[in-house]
């Protein structure tokens, strides 16, 4: 298993440098490959507990359920902990972190006409998303991490695989269209 906190801080190391979309882009992409590590080594509490959350019908104990996933498990996952150090610095060192990210989440929300959680839940497991949308809902997801069992966005995002979907979406997308779209709407 790697040690995503020293491949976070030896990112942070590199020099900056005039990188293209593209290969900023890129560099996101490669992190699917970390995701893809972590799932392959998840053990039979995991996979137990979340096929106990997944079958749980009683909303309220499903809820209660997730909580305690998130303060027994979650919280204590070194691995976890070191995806979501790795993630933001990814997204900070290449600026790939959206700054009008709430503007855009707003108008996904519009565009699939959420009000339920739900729905919501169902827009983070789309693979089909566009570059701005992807990468805003990446810097939604960061932004809103409060740290505390009941919200974890990111860390439970990328336990759940869907920074992985948002991920599929990015790589499916790095394309000259997307990326002048990218050149004109963000600064």
């Amino acid at each position: 298993m790697n040690d995503f906190y020293k491949i976070a801080n030896e990112i942070l190391q590199i020099p900056e440098e005039n990188l293209s979309w593209e290969e900023r882009l890129n560099e996101l992409v490669k992190f699917r490959a970390y995701l893809k590590e972590d799932y392959d080594s998840y053990n039979d509490d995991y996979l137990s507990f979340l096929e106990k959350i997944g079958s749980e019908n009683d909303l309220e104990e499903k809820y209660i359920l997730e909580y305690d996933f998130k303060k027994e498990v979650l919280s204590k996952d070194y691995d976890l902990d070191g995806l979501n150090y790795l993630l933001v610095n990814i997204l900070f060192k290449y600026k790939l972190a959206i700054e009008d990210y709430n503007e855009y989440v707003n108008l996904l929300k519009e565009k699939h006409d959420v009000e339920l959680k739900a729905d919501w839940e169902k827009i983070l497991s789309e693979k089909d998303l566009d570059l701005l949308e992807a990468l805003s809902l990446l810097t939604f997801l960061q932004r809103s991490d409060y740290w505390d069992y009941e919200h974890m966005p990111l860390s439970y995002a990328i336990f759940d695989g869907t920074v992985d979907n948002i991920l599929e979406s990015i790589e499916g997308h790095i394309d000259e269209e997307n990326i002048e779209f990218l050149n004109i709407f963000v600064k």
